[in-house]
């Protein structure tokens, strides 16, 4: 049984499959999984596991169920990363980078292989030492604080 908004869903999320082929052929070379419209949103995420863990996320702005899709639509791609202390694993630290906000889905898909590459180059400069420096510090949800 198909669901009421589906119809409207795949409005929202037809777009992303131009650019499914360069993002899957980028997840195979560097490492990377590759989620489609995580939390039934209009997205693509590119997770590399580990710590620290990195992502890439392309998304469409705004709540989809309460918009018209049309070609100017703003989407956002950014980058973060996530790194857990070993000295300390009640919390995270996490650094992130926008690359593109509030452009539309034409305008970032043109540079997305440079957004990819300048992306995967910000990765390579978050060290530890910088997550620890330069992160924003956030409570571990997968450990208590007593």
């Amino acid at each position: 049984m198909e669901r009421p908004d589906e119809k409207h869903f795949l409005q929202h999320i037809n777009h992303f499959q131009v650019v499914d082929p360069l993002l899957e052929n980028f997840c195979v070379k560097e490492g990377f999984e590759l989620d489609k419209n995580l939390y039934r949103t209009p997205c693509r995420v590119l997770r590399k596991k580990g710590s620290p863990k990195f992502l890439f996320d392309f998304y469409q702005e705004g709540n989809w169920l309460d918009l018209e899709y049309s070609d100017n639509l703003a989407h956002t791609f950014a980058v973060a990363g996530y790194y857990h202390s070993p000295t300390d694993e009640s919390h995270i630290y996490k650094l992130e980078y926008f690359f593109a906000k509030q452009k539309t889905f034409a305008e970032i898909s043109e540079q997305l292989q440079n957004h990819l590459t300048r992306g995967f180059e910000t990765f390579e400069l978050w060290t530890p030492k910088v997550f620890e420096r330069e992160g924003n510090i956030i409570k571990n949800p997968k450990k208590s604080i007593n």
